[in-house]
């Protein structure tokens, strides 16, 4: 009885580190590549999706997630694409929380913005004891 390895499983670190850059960078670079695509048969604009900062930031973000990557799946033999999908879960998880904490804050903002213009109304309106009604249910909850 013969044993055949299988030569499509990689476990070197380094091959396992490339795979995780790699998919982090295209999780992050292909959305303003593809706005940068549609901007191409627009009319010129000063509308600018990369900068140097963003560029380093997402550069060692990507480098974080390979390591991440090397790290959770050392020395373990896997398929090339079963690395790739899982490590475009790491930064889809951290996208996707950092649109939510975006999200949250321009919601928390807006909240108090009526707020504001609620007690401004009862200012000029000279009416007492409305201070402290919230606008909303959840403005009396702090995030």
């Amino acid at each position: 009885m013969e044993h055949h390895q299988d030569t499509s499983l990689i476990s070197s670190p380094f091959a396992k580190f490339g795979i995780g850059f790699t998919a982090a960078c295209s999780l992050i670079f292909l959305p303003p590549l593809l706005s940068w695509v549609t901007f191409l048969e627009a009319p010129r604009s000063d509308v600018s999706l990369f900068s140097w900062p963003m560029v380093l930031a997402s550069i060692a973000i990507a480098f974080i997630i390979g390591l991440i990557t090397a790290i959770h799946e050392y020395r373990s033999p896997v398929r090339p694409w079963l690395v790739f999908t899982r490590a475009l879960a790491i930064p889809g998880l951290v996208m996707g929380s950092w649109h939510n904490l975006g999200s949250t804050t321009r919601l928390r903002d807006a909240d108090k913005q009526i707020h504001q213009a609620e007690q401004q109304a009862c200012q000029l309106a000279d009416i007492g004891g409305c201070d402290d009604t919230p606008s909303t249910p959840d403005s009396t909850v702090s995030l």
